[in-house]
């Protein structure tokens, strides 16, 4: 982060720049600090970004981040913001909540260069079967079966995600 962007990491220097609306989650511009600046406009949503952000003295910075530590709190190094409904752009206040890694990642969507169409199912070569499985926060997969049926892998992964601890949304399509 710039020396510039760093003075603007305490709430009162952000609640100085910015304004929010809880019912939407958008966050708007109080007062121009460039020209490009558009007063009144979200902020984000209409970039290309996965994520809303927003350029505060040549720093980009995520807009979840920034309203969590104006309302909710500290934010921690070694911590993420997660959007609990898996929608990366609503940043309302009851969808964002503060976790590591190995807990933020059992919430993850399908991601785009999945082959099967369904997370933590794959097709196992030697087996001639598909694989249902789960990456544990040790990096290691536990298999939880095979079946010749994908949808009957699909399942069997779907039965065991609350028993690992995984979202609902884990692993559906947006």
């Amino acid at each position: 982060m710039s020396l510039q962007a760093k003075q603007y990491t305490n709430k009162k220097k952000l609640f100085d720049l910015f304004s929010y609306a809880p019912d939407t989650g958008y966050l708007y511009w109080k007062k121009k600090i460039n020209p490009a600046i558009k007063l009144g406009v979200p902020i984000g949503i209409n970039n290309k970004s996965k994520y809303c952000t927003v350029r505060i003295y040549k720093q980009d910075c995520y807009v979840h981040r920034i309203v969590y530590k104006m309302f909710i709190g500290r934010l921690h190094i070694d911590k993420q913001v997660d959007h609990l409904d898996g929608n990366t752009k609503n940043n309302r206040l009851n969808n964002l909540e503060l976790k590591t890694h190995a807990e933020n990642s059992k919430n993850r969507r399908l991601i785009s260069s999945n082959t099967s169409g369904f997370t933590g199912v794959g097709w196992c070569k030697n087996m001639r079967k598909w694989r249902a499985y789960i990456h544990q926060v040790d990096g290691k997969m536990l298999i939880i079966g095979y079946s010749k049926d994908i949808l009957k892998a699909a399942k069997l992964r779907a039965n065991s995600l609350k028993k690992y601890g995984y979202s609902k949304h884990h692993g559906e399509i947006l």
